[in-house]
């Protein structure tokens, strides 16, 4: 064999040699992914600075969010919308029709019954109002007037009760409150004569003493709702009771004490008084 051919077959055996032992080494494992974390480095602490003197440190307050539900805005515009106030607290204006049955002797010549008619206003207010009861107090105004005609004479009485009802309450729905009432005052009776054959009339003025004492209840009628709700309610109310006035004896005298012939003498009658039960009719309005 030739030089040339043997070099040959000498370099073929050492690359195919080369090549085996590349084979048989393990793979080299692949290189690291670089990281996509940021790297966390500590930072320098800054100095701590004095607090001054005297001021408060910091304090941080923590927040909680309400959730709201999303019809809460539709019903509270559905809802009625009051200023609330103190239940059973109000003002009272009251109109109603009173009639006293007053059996007294010294009426006899001014009516034919016995029993008077009066119209009567009353304002009031209440000053104390605790749970179902409360306690009111205000001002009123009786009037009426009779007249009659026997034996041709014309006779006629007025009577004027003003009077301070202390009025106590008790309210047993929002609809009724029944009460008791003590009413003291004054009273004016005013008495005319006059007879056909006399030039003028005799009259006379009396005033007095009054006490009034009854019982009653109210219902409402309209503006029924919650009672601490601030509006005008419309009440009717029954009440019956006792009236008392101071007697006094009436002196008849004419108007021109003084004519020609002389002074004219006055004429003395029986006691009056106007005393007796009554009841009375009325309806009053709240706020």
């Amino acid at each position: 064999m030739k030089s040339y051919q043997v070099a040959s077959f000498a370099f073929v055996s050492v690359l195919l040699a080369s090549r085996v032992a590349l084979a048989q080494e393990p793979p080299a494992p692949p290189a690291e992914a670089p990281s996509s974390e940021p790297s966390l480095e500590p930072l320098p602490e800054a100095p701590l600075q004095p607090r001054p003197i005297g001021v408060p440190p910091l304090q941080l307050r923590s927040t909680t969010s309400v959730y709201a539900a999303p019809n809460a805005g539709a019903e509270s515009e559905d809802a009625p919308v009051y200023t609330p106030s103190k239940p059973n607290s109000y003002f009272r204006f009251g109109l109603g029709a009173r009639v006293t049955y007053a059996p007294n002797a010294g009426l006899d010549p001014f009516t034919e019954s016995d029993s008077i008619g009066q119209v009567s206003l009353e304002v009031s207010r209440t000053l104390l109002a605790r749970g179902k009861t409360s306690l009111a107090i205000g001002i009123g105004w009786d009037v009426g007037a009779k007249a009659t005609t026997a034996r041709g004479v014309d006779s006629d009485l007025t009577h004027h009760r003003v009077l301070v009802p202390i009025e106590g309450r008790y309210h047993f729905a929002s609809w009724l409150y029944g009460f008791g009432k003590v009413a003291p005052g004054a009273s004016l009776l005013a008495l005319a004569v006059k007879d056909a054959s006399a030039p003028t009339a005799l009259s006379d003025l009396r005033p007095g003493f009054a006490l009034d004492a009854s019982v009653g209840a109210s219902f409402l009628i309209i503006g029924h709702g919650p009672a601490d709700q601030k509006k005008a309610r419309l009440w009717a109310t029954p009440e019956f009771g006792y009236g008392w006035t101071t007697s006094a004896r009436p002196t008849l005298t004419t108007d021109a004490r003084e004519d020609v012939l002389g002074v004219e003498e006055g004429a003395s009658m029986n006691l009056v008084a106007v005393r007796g039960g009554f009841f009375r009719l009325g309806i009053g309005v709240t706020y």
